[in-house]
């Protein structure tokens, strides 16, 4: 069953790596910074995904209000 959680810091590591599987390139402290700055923000959210307390995925989503 997959588990979704909010990331924290501690994820960045794997954050990293899965991003590299695709192509992203960009170092463990660039992700790290960026989901610090991320989590301050309160229309955004940052996840990762879980498979047996082992992360195979993450997702950012922005809220947006549309007037």
């Amino acid at each position: 069953m997959i588990h979704c959680r909010r990331a924290t810091i501690q994820d960045g590591e794997v954050m990293n790596q899965l991003s590299h599987q695709l192509g992203y390139v960009s170092t463990t402290e660039e992700i790290k910074e960026r989901l610090t700055r991320l989590s301050s923000l309160p229309d955004h959210y940052v996840c990762v995904a879980e498979i047996d307390s082992r992360v195979v995925g993450w997702g950012h989503v922005q809220g947006k209000t549309f007037h």
